[in-house]
């Protein structure tokens, strides 16, 4: 059999194939199998590209997360943006993209220590420099009021991804707005409310989604 000469397309079959199927019935529940079957491909040439069901995962995610970051660069790039509003925007999508993603499927963090560990340091080292651009950009136009724009970034970030964050542990609605409310009350000291009711809606739904996932 001769050499794929377009192994790229092969691979990217192989990722929108799982990525539907994870999405729809959980890591768990998908099988190498199913995505033979998906992707009307030979078990060897699944093999050529990963060699396992966790490899194909493991890749779906860094892909979202790619797109994700896209989507984020998008709403920093946008000039007609005030920091402030940069820094709502950036959160919102996330949340956007995150309820329509693979990110819902996996297992809550407390159950995952290298998930957990891997969040927070996703969290510290690659975001926060990011976000810390957007609470610069908010002294400069003096919508944001913030001394250490970085170190702001970082617990924004952590109270976000963590503390508020539905993929770490089960959370009821009741205890989002709470949690929302007191970050809001927190956060005050940048001039405004970070987490409008469309975020706090959006943050309710991705835990519904969680929960849901678990039941099934």
């Amino acid at each position: 059999m001769g050499r794929n000469k377009y192994p790229e397309i092969t691979e990217e079959t192989i990722l929108d194939a799982a990525e539907k199927l994870f999405i729809q019935n959980g890591y768990e529940k998908t099988t190498l199998q199913n995505i033979l079957d998906a992707t009307k491909l030979s078990k060897g040439a699944i093999y050529y590209h990963f060699p396992s069901k966790e490899a194909i995962f493991q890749k779906v995610v860094q892909r979202e997360n790619e797109q994700k970051t896209k989507a984020w660069l998008s709403v920093l790039e946008n000039e007609h943006l005030t920091g402030r509003e940069k820094l709502v925007e950036t959160i919102r999508v996330s949340l956007q993209f995150d309820n329509q993603k693979i990110h819902i499927k996996q297992p809550y963090l407390v159950e995952n220590p290298q998930g957990f560990v891997a969040l927070y340091q996703s969290s510290v080292t690659e975001t926060a420099p990011i976000m810390a651009k957007v609470l610069e950009q908010g002294v400069e136009d003096g919508s944001i009021q913030v001394t250490h724009p970085l170190e702001m970034a970082e617990t924004i970030l952590i109270l976000s991804n963590i503390w508020l964050g539905t993929s770490v542990m089960p959370m009821s609605e009741e205890t989002i707005r709470l949690k929302c409310q007191v970050y809001n009350q927190l956060f005050q000291c940048l001039g405004f409310d970070i987490l409008d009711k469309e975020i706090i809606d959006l943050w309710i739904k991705q835990a519904q989604i969680w929960s849901q996932d678990k039941n099934d």
